[in-house]
């Protein structure tokens, strides 16, 4: 699921807005509704994105933590990989 996101940004204390590859939106979000994370309040899927609904800063700032986490991890495994 991580190479089909572009970038992710806020959009107010509440939101997060994933970009996606093109068409890619739906699988992403059907993706992190499978992931039953409990500081998430719902996705909106966008063609080419995500709307991610936070109630609060607090939640906000920790999917943003969890997704760089995720890039993070998902992003040294790729570059061991490669060096193979």
């Amino acid at each position: 699921m991580l190479d089909l996101i572009r970038s992710a940004k806020t959009a107010g204390p509440y939101q997060l807005l994933i970009l996606t590859m093109e068409g890619a939106g739906a699988a992403v979000a059907a993706a992190i509704d499978a992931s039953d994370w409990e500081d998430l309040v719902g996705t909106v899927a966008g063609y080419s994105s995500v709307l991610l609904l936070t109630e609060n800063k607090f939640f906000q700032d920790l999917l943003i933590y969890r997704l760089k986490f995720f890039r993070d991890e998902y992003g040294s495994q790729e570059e061991e990989e490669e060096e193979s």
